[in-house]
C-alpha cells in the first residue's frame, strides 16, 4: 500500500513538473497580429495548415511551447506562431508592409514560416510608404516577396527607373509602368534629377557650415512645394553634404525655418536641408495625369481636387459591380486574380482588366491610380481604400456597389463578400477612395 502511494506521489509531482516545463496556460488568450496566419497541426513550420486565422482574432492558449502557442479553435487544436501573436498584457509594435506577399519569416532571409501577407513584427523593422524614383544598377530579379528564395515575377534592366513604394529590412517594393514587386535595396540608387543638379552646382560656391549658423527657425511651419521632377533633402545646407531623403514634383513640405539659401524642413520625420529655388508656395502646373493623382493617398492633409463622374464613368461603374457581384463566394486565396479565386487586389485588378484596364497587384499601388473622389461622392465603381489591421498603412481595397457598400475579396471570411463602409472594422481604416473611369 505505501508503496502504492509512493508512485502515485511520484506520478503527481512528474505531471506538475512536465506542466511548468512545457509553461501552460490555460485561461491566457492571444491576439493574431498578422493579416493572415496559419494554425499548424503539430509546433512546426513543416507540419500540415489546419486552417487560416485572421487579424485581430483572439483565442484561447492551451500550452506555450519554444516559440509556438497551442491554441484552440472551434473543436480543433492546433499551433502558431508566437512571432505572429501577442499575449494578454504585451506590447508590441506591428510593421506591416504594403504588399500582399506569402509567408512568414525568421532574421534567415532564405526561411520561410507562418504568415500571409508579409507582416513584420519587430521595432527594428522599417516601414516607409514615400514614394521615391529610383534607378536599378544591375540587372535584378523582381521577387513576388522580400525574400531570396521567393518567387521570381520579372527581371528589372540597369539603368531602369522605378518608383519606390514601400522598404522593409533591406527590400524594396517598387513599381514599374506593367508590374509591382521587390527587389534588393542594394541594387538601387536614389535617381539624381539633372536639373536639381545644376540648379545645386549652378549655386555659388561658399564653406561648408553648421546647421545651426545664421539659422532662422520659423515660430510656426509653413508648406511648401517641390518645384522639380526630384529633389535631395540635405542633412546639412550645403550642397555637397549627404543627402538622407529625396522628394517628388509638387510633394507638400514642412519648412521649420531657413539658413542662407537654403530652407530647413522636416521630412519623414527628420530634420533636412532643401535649396529655396526648389520649393514653390504653390503647385506646380501639369498636363500629365500621372503626376496630377494623389500620391500620398494615406495622408490626410493631402489636398486633392474634388472629380465628378461622367455620365460614362457611371454607366461602366454600375456595368462592372454587375459583373463583380457573379463572383460572390469565389474563395480568397493569395496571389489569386481570377478566374475563381482572389486576393483583394486582384479581384479589383481582374474585374478593370474586363475594361482595357492594367491595375498592379497591390492595394498600395492601386490607392495611386484614378483620381481622388470624396466618400460623400462615391459612385458605383469607385476603388475604396482601407488601412491594415493595425491601421498604420494601405493593406485593403475593393469595390464600391452603391448604398453604403463595397465588394471584396476577404482573407477574413475567406472569400468575395459585400460589406458596409458603416461597418465599425471598416469605418476606422477608411483611407481614400479612386475613380478609374
Amino acid at each position: 500500500m505505501d508503496r502504492s502511494k509512493s508512485v502515485v506521489r511520484i506520478t503527481i509531482i512528474a505531471m506538475l513538473i512536465i506542466g511548468i516545463l512545457t509553461t501552460t496556460i490555460l485561461g491566457a488568450k492571444v491576439t493574431i497580429t498578422a493579416d493572415t496566419l496559419k494554425l499548424r497541426k503539430e509546433p512546426s513550420s513543416e507540419a500540415p495548415v489546419i486552417e487560416l486565422l485572421s487579424q485581430d482574432e483572439e483565442y484561447e492558449v492551451i500550452e506555450e511551447l519554444d516559440n509556438w502557442y497551442k491554441i484552440k479553435y472551434e473543436d480543433t487544436e492546433g499551433y502558431i506562431s508566437k512571432d505572429y501573436a501577442v499575449k494578454e498584457g504585451e506590447n508590441v509594435v506591428v510593421n506591416n508592409t504594403v504588399s500582399n506577399v506569402v509567408e512568414n519569416t525568421t532574421t534567415n532571409e532564405n526561411t520561410t514560416t507562418d504568415v500571409t501577407n508579409t507582416t513584420t513584427n519587430t521595432t527594428t523593422a522599417q516601414d516607409t510608404t514615400s514614394e521615391t524614383v529610383k534607378i536599378a544598377i544591375e540587372d535584378i530579379d523582381v521577387r513576388i516577396s522580400p525574400l531570396v528564395n521567393s518567387c521570381i515575377i520579372e527581371n528589372l534592366k540597369k539603368d531602369t527607373e522605378v518608383k519606390i513604394i514601400s522598404s522593409v529590412r533591406g527590400w524594396d517594393y517598387i513599381e514599374t509602368e506593367t508590374y509591382c514587386g521587390w527587389v534588393r535595396s542594394e541594387k538601387l540608387k536614389v535617381k539624381e534629377d539633372t536639373t536639381v543638379a545644376e540648379q545645386e552646382n549652378n549655386q555659388p560656391e561658399t564653406p561648408a557650415v553648421e546647421a545651426t549658423v545664421n539659422e532662422t527657425i520659423y515660430d510656426s511651419t509653413k508648406k511648401m512645394y517641390v518645384k522639380s521632377t526630384s529633389i535631395n533633402v540635405r542633412e546639412k545646407p550645403d550642397k555637397n553634404s549627404t543627402a538622407i531623403d529625396s522628394a517628388v514634383q509638387n510633394a507638400e513640405i514642412t519648412v521649420t525655418g531657413e539658413n542662407g539659401d537654403w530652407y530647413k524642413v522636416t521630412i519623414g520625420g527628420k530634420d533636412g536641408y532643401i535649396l529655396k529655388s526648389l520649393l514653390s508656395t504653390t503647385k506646380i502646373e501639369t498636363t500629365s495625369r500621372s503626376t496630377n493623382i494623389d500620391r500620398n493617398a494615406t495622408t490626410a492633409t493631402k489636398k486633392v481636387e474634388e472629380v465628378s463622374a461622367s455620365a460614362t464613368g457611371s454607366a461602366r461603374g454600375s456595368e462592372l459591380v454587375s459583373i463583380a457581384k457573379q463572383y460572390l463566394g469565389c474563395k480568397y486565396v493569395y496571389g489569386g486574380s481570377g478566374p475563381s479565386t482572389f486576393d483583394c487586389s486582384g479581384f479589383t485588378m481582374f474585374l478593370y482588366s474586363k475594361y482595357g484596364y492594367s491595375l498592379p497587384h497591390s492595394a498600395t499601388s492601386q490607392s495611386y491610380k484614378g483620381v481622388y473622389v470624396s466618400k460623400e461622392n462615391l459612385a458605383p465603381g469607385d476603388l475604396v481604400v482601407f488601412n491594415n489591421s493595425a491601421n498604420t498603412s494601405i493593406g485593403h481595397i475593393g469595390v464600391y456597389i452603391g448604398g453604403n457598400q463595397f465588394i471584396h475579396a476577404s482573407s477574413g471570411k475567406g472569400k468575395v463578400i459585400i460589406s458596409g463602409l458603416s461597418d465599425s472594422y471598416y469605418a476606422a481604416r477608411y483611407v481614400t477612395a479612386r475613380r478609374i473611369f
